[in-house]
């Protein structure tokens, strides 16, 4: 069992018991425990292996974001042809050869889809980077997309977090879930990675840095460098 194949399966029995035992009446159903701790782990960081590249096909300058996407890391093209993005989209930017922004809908049986619309024609193939979405499980057979020994721990403290136990037994499932998140981090986002400085905003798009001009025009100037190399 591994970081790449773990199931439902893996850890429902397991998990049932440790209710069964722990948490006297139970009315957490297990699926449920178990999504909600896949979507905060899902939520803690842009997993290297679920980010996705894709070119955004424009109708009138706007384009139908993937059904699977989750999260906007960038937006933007690669002039240079070596597969970096090199010219930066940002959400509601005043910049407007710069800028997008995002239109929802929502119904209760399709749920949301999203809209991605610029206000200006971008002048060259647009790229998006973007975090997909790992959806529910709602059968045992299905793929968790985190380890097991994880999402059981995550689970476990969310139900003694719900049901107001006691601080110790709060603390130590709490203790056992932060180490296998080290353990996870360590393992998959630390391999063969060049150090990446970008400067982020809460919804992983990257900041553009005010910088002024020296040569008296005392106008406003945006630095856009990768923060991980020396210029």
């Amino acid at each position: 069992m591994g970081a790449w194949d773990a199931k439902v399966s893996d850890i429902y029995s397991e998990l049932e018991d440790w209710l069964n035992v722990r948490g006297g009446a139970v009315s957490d159903p297990i699926l449920s425990l178990i999504n909600r701790a896949r979507e905060s782990i899902w939520q803690y960081k842009p997993w290297d292996y679920l980010v996705k590249t894709q070119t955004l096909t424009l109708i009138n300058n706007s384009a139908s974001l993937p059904a699977d996407f989750g999260r906007i890391l960038q937006v933007g093209y690669d002039s240079n042809g070596d597969g970096i993005l090199d010219w930066h989209f940002h959400r509601n930017d005043s910049r407007q050869d710069r800028s997008y922004r995002i239109e929802a809908s929502f119904s209760v049986t399709a749920g949301y889809s999203f809209t991605i619309i610029f206000p200006q024609t971008p002048s060259n193939t647009l790229l998006m980077r973007y975090v997909i979405d790992i959806g529910k499980c709602t059968e045992q057979t299905h793929y968790l997309g985190f380890p097991a020994n994880l999402i059981m721990r995550k689970a476990q403290l969310i139900h003694v977090i719900d049901n107001n136990q006691k601080d110790s037994e709060i603390q130590r499932i709490k203790d056992d879930y932060e180490e296998e998140m080290r353990d996870f981090i360590q393992a998959h986002l630390y391999n063969d990675c060049a150090m990446d400085t970008l400067q982020q905003d809460l919804y992983f798009n990257q900041i553009a840095n005010e910088e002024y001009s020296l040569n008296g025009d005392m106008q406003n100037h945006f630095l856009n460098r990768n923060n991980s190399y020396d210029y």
